[in-house]
């Protein structure tokens, strides 16, 4: 329960101080990974790759708008607007919990 006080205290001290969409990071790495595992990214790309249809699935044409469509869902998944996806975005992050494991071993006699 405390831990989920602190998360709640979190996400609503970042919802206060986001005044837009926001690129987050810590101190040390950006959460940039963590895109490729949020549902919104491929419900994002399904989306986008379903606007428009080609003749063929193999002509350049068609896999430049696809390639155009993964760097537009990563990018729009990587803009947080809510503490909620501040979090979210940490929590898929393998960067950010490399990161984390190494603080803890490194500050051990601190926690």
């Amino acid at each position: 329960a405390e831990r989920r006080t602190g998360l709640d205290a979190l996400r609503a001290r970042l919802d206060a101080r986001l005044r837009g969409p926001s690129f987050v990071r810590l101190d040390t790495r950006s959460p940039k990974d963590g895109v490729f595992l949020l549902p919104k990214t491929y419900d994002a790309l399904r989306a986008r790759v379903k606007e428009r249809a080609f003749a063929s699935a193999s002509s350049a044409e068609c896999e430049t708008y696809d390639a155009a469509c993964v760097h537009r869902a990563i990018i729009d998944a990587q803009q947080c607007r809510t503490g909620a996806d501040v979090l979210e975005l940490l929590r898929f992050s393998q960067r950010v919990e490399a990161d984390l494991v190494l603080g803890q071993c490194v500050n051990e006699d601190a926690a």
